[in-house]
């Protein structure tokens, strides 16, 4: 699921391992001007090589118009992940969608 408004854009339960999504997500990244992507982990337990990859053609569209890419409540073994590959501090990593979104800046 994939949500855009003029400050955020918003990646929901994504499956990492479809390509063809993925270029599609990658595609709106760069077509709209947000300063931030969010992507909801939640019900992400795990991340391969594919999510990985996602994750740094995000960090680097971002990264080139001054953005930044917030990744929402990743489990233990994606935190794990990131920090084996050193990615881990590329990211701003929070416990909650509420602790980066305002309440009365609800996701429709």
């Amino acid at each position: 699921m994939y949500h855009f408004n003029s400050s955020y854009q918003y990646i929901d339960q994504h499956n990492f391992s479809d390509q063809e999504a993925n270029h599609a997500i990658l595609q709106q990244i760069s077509s709209n001007e947000s300063e931030k992507v969010v992507i909801n982990l939640s019900s992400t337990p795990y991340i391969n090589s594919l999510g990985i990859n996602f994750l740094i053609h995000i960090k680097k569209k971002m990264s080139r118009s001054g953005g930044s890419v917030h990744l929402v409540k990743p489990s233990n073994a994606i935190l794990k992940v990131l920090e084996l590959t050193r990615l881990k501090s590329m990211f701003n990593i929070h416990q909650s969608l509420e602790e980066f979104i305002p309440p009365n800046n609800e996701i429709t």
